[in-house]
């Protein structure tokens, strides 16, 4: 039994100021440091993005040596593989801890980074394991440090930050904590505690049913367990925890791609895609050949052929999706709480335990429940609609999130507006040319398109029906060479653009159309008015960003391509443009701001 392993003496949910974690490490490129691997399978790149060259695979309890941690995502190291050849590139610092780990001693079985609880005040942190080495600093009762090294008897090597300085170094196991991973109860009567991880090893007590234990490690169908005084191994059955039936386990994409479906089905509808390598909770496995899942804030099914299985992951990227969600200490509401994490912050996962997650947030490594996080990639996704539907008989437009702010106005019932952000339970829109913030609670998600309030049109009309996705993406193959409008004139102005691209007011959308009369979509729309003048555009909307010049808001004028995520329009005057919108809209008029413009550019002066 370890000696770090005797001195546990207080309850999981202690109070803790925790002021370092890996993350907040940092050294100069030229002081190098040891450092450790904490992850499986961790890569090697060329560069610091994820984007960047593959040149090598770490494995977890991997030394390395940390030559520069500038960057706040990487760290620049140095590694020798196992045929002697030197490696120089960049990892992922949430998967590399600060020191040289012995064995894999910087992380338990379950791939989770160790950390300690200082138990007094004033404590020394040597340079070396001894009393008679010099003293690094003193570290604070109730301060966090992670675990690199308990294999060295009465001593235990560290990282440790106090905000200004960085350290490695030594302090007596006589003053640390073990910080737990979870928290269980005994599910029965005369449960065996043992001393090995073995049914045929010593008994050390037997406990009765409702017996409180902290869970220290998990290797394979046991727990390391501890009551305060005893520590042993347990069958993993014989407790429970607060992660049972919430998590069956862990999945990775093997495919390039995968879909998740909304039935386990391959004919049911595509939610959304999860890319290579991907991680997600499994969330269901009815045994047909098809996993539960949630990604990018959507449930939904994927195929069970294309994901690698795991009980636990090192990896991946997820994203809060509760209003605001508790960092803890240990993977369970018994556990302390160590920050609040905003709605929307994408977080990296560097562990896990059952439904939680270990992450690293704002230089605090600790645990988030699973059930207010959804797996996603390293950009996130967008966790608000693009539009809202006003479902209040009557909904202030507010200067900022903030029901003390001042009223920009009001807006009617049914009113649908453009989504261009969230701040907590607050949507960010534009209403009627103007930009504030309304009460989310007050709204339902809409497909759009914005109402308009007014049209250069009289044949124009407001709407709020529901749209589909093809008013957001257009592009296909196609120039202004395949113009179908009829003869051309020579030069153009604005004016005449914006009078010209009018005429096809209520025509249908086609997704990939170049027909202002039979089907077009939205860059189809733009190349062919254009064409009529010509002028020749190519059919994507992101490519016709590039052309003409550059224009401000406050100085549009009819005829400017206004530019858009996944759309383009033309401006016609009165605040509005005319675009190829979507199936269930055709050509139809827009306010020019119901959604966030990119840019807008100018062909004719």
């Amino acid at each position: 039994m370890n000696r770090i392993q005797r001195i546990l003496t207080r309850v999981a949910g202690a109070s803790l100021t925790a002021t370092l974690m890996v993350g907040a490490i940092t050294f100069s490129a030229s002081a190098a440091q040891p450092g450790s691997v904490t992850g499986d399978s961790v890569r090697l790149r060329s560069q610091p993005s994820t984007d960047s060259e593959e040149i090598g695979v770490l494995n977890q309890g991997d030394t390395l040596e940390i030559l520069d941690s500038s960057n706040d995502n990487w760290y620049q190291v140095s590694f020798t593989d196992s045929d002697g050849e030197q490696l120089s590139g960049y990892v992922s610092r949430d998967l590399v801890t600060i020191g040289t780990a012995a064995g894999n001693a910087a992380v338990n079985s379950a791939g989770v980074t160790r950390t300690a609880t200082l138990t007094e005040g004033g404590v020394n942190l040597r340079s070396e394991p001894s009393t008679d080495s010099a003293v690094l600093t003193q570290i604070d009762a109730d301060s966090v440090v992670t675990i690199l090294d308990d294999s060295l008897e009465g001593w235990i090597q560290v990282g440790y930050s106090d905000g200004t300085s960085n350290y490695t170094g030594y302090i007596s196991s006589d003053y640390l904590y073990v910080n737990p991973m979870a928290v269980g109860v005994t599910t029965r009567s005369a449960v065996i505690l043992r001393e090995q991880a073995d049914s045929s090893s010593n008994i050390l007590a037997l406990l009765q049913a409702d017996t409180t234990l902290n869970i220290m490690d998990s290797i394979g169908d046991w727990y390391q367990v501890t009551d305060g005084t005893l520590t042993g191994y347990m069958e993993k059955k014989l407790l429970s925890t607060e992660n049972d039936s919430q998590c069956i386990g862990y999945g990775t994409v093997s495919a390039d791609s995968l879909s998740l479906r909304s039935e386990a089905s391959t004919e049911a509808g595509v939610l959304t895609s999860l890319p290579a390598g991907a991680t997600f909770q499994i969330t269901a496995d009815n045994g047909d050949g098809w996993y539960g899942a949630v990604f990018n804030g959507q449930s939904g099914y994927v195929s069970a052929d294309y994901v690698s299985f795991s009980e636990n992951v090192t990896e991946g990227y997820i994203q809060v999706t509760a209003s605001s969600l508790t960092l803890r200490a240990g993977a369970g509401t018994a556990f302390a709480q160590l920050a609040v994490i905003p709605e929307g912050t994408v977080l990296t996962v560097c562990g896990s335990y059952g439904s939680w997650y270990q992450v690293n947030y704002n230089g605090l490594v600790g645990y988030v429940s699973g059930a207010y996080v959804s797996a996603t990639t390293a950009d996130g996704y967008q966790n608000y609609p693009s539009f809202a539907q006003i479902t209040a008989s009557s909904l202030t437009l507010r200067k900022s999130a903030d029901t003390s702010a001042d009223s920009l106005g009001q807006i009617a019932n049914g009113i649908v507006v453009a989504v261009s952000g969230k701040v907590g339970d607050w949507y960010k829109v534009t209403y009627d040319g103007t930009e504030g913030y309304i009460d989310a609670s007050f709204t339902t998600a809409s497909d759009g398109p914005a109402t308009v309030i007014s049209h250069s049109s009289s044949s124009a009309s407001s709407s709020s029906t529901k749209s589909t996705a093809s008013n957001r993406t257009s592009f296909s193959a196609g120039s202004a060479s395949s113009y179908e409008g009829g003869s051309t004139v020579s030069g153009g102005t604005g004016s005449a653009v914006a009078s010209y691209a009018q005429q096809f007011y209520g025509n249908p959308y086609v997704w990939g159309g170049t027909s202002l009369t039979g089907g077009v979509d939205c860059s189809g729309f733009v190349m062919q008015v254009y064409a009529r003048f010509g002028y020749s555009l190519p059919h994507s909307s992101s490519a016709q960003r590039s052309y003409g010049k550059s224009v401000s808001l406050s100085d549009i004028q009819p005829g400017d391509i206004v530019c858009y995520n996944h759309h383009v329009g033309i401006y016609v005057g009165n605040g509005q443009i005319i675009s190829a919108l979507g199936k269930n809209y055709g050509i139809t008029y827009s306010s020019v701001t119901y959604k966030s413009i990119i840019t807008i550019r100018r062909i004719f002066s």
